[in-house]
């Protein structure tokens, strides 16, 4: 099967996350190939495509799938959705390989450093316990809507909190 520049980059998105939802991909995708905007008309039949002739391809919804039909964590799409945000245009390299408890984990070039990240769900545990990899910036995701009482938070550690209208805010420094 001959597959365009945006399917290829589908299935190179697909084998990092394992699932993804379609506006992560079409973000995504954008960012990586400035040249060909891939807008929400085309997206659709490329996604067609991969799922009827690419026998790893599966949806479930607006859920893209790698490998056979599994359940969706919410937390893990909202680390995803902070990796957009975070890398803003520039397009982040997805690790392969991470371990709890790290959602996810990447890296965004700037000029000619890379700065790595890794996205952890908060717990008060966690925040002075977790020891990033390498020089990697935490960033705790907050599931409710209040900023936790933790005192100073440790170099290159931060909070995302999501909005009502699906950004996120973050919170660095001295918390509570």
């Amino acid at each position: 099967m001959i597959l365009s520049f945006g399917q290829k980059a589908i299935l190179a998105i697909l084998e990092h996350v394992g699932y993804i939802r379609t506006d992560q991909i079409l973000a995504l995708i954008n960012m990586q190939d400035k040249l060909s905007e891939v807008d929400t008309r085309r997206i659709t039949p490329m996604l067609a495509q991969l799922v009827n002739r690419h026998g790893r391809v599966r949806m479930q919804g607006d859920i893209v799938m790698w490998g056979g039909i599994r359940p969706v964590s919410p937390q893990f799409l909202e680390a995803i959705d902070l990796m957009i945000a975070l890398a803003g245009t520039q397009s982040p390299m997805i690790a392969g390989n991470w371990k709890k408890p790290v959602l996810l984990r990447f890296s965004i070039p700037k000029g000619q450093e890379i700065h790595p990240f890794s996205i952890v769900p908060f717990s008060p545990e966690t925040v002075f316990q977790w020891m990033p990899l390498s020089g990697d910036r935490v960033v705790f995701l907050i599931e409710n809507d209040t900023l936790p009482q933790v005192g100073t938070l440790p170099y290159k550690h931060f909070f995302a909190m999501r909005q009502e209208d699906g950004t996120h805010r973050f919170f660095a420094g001295s918390v509570g």
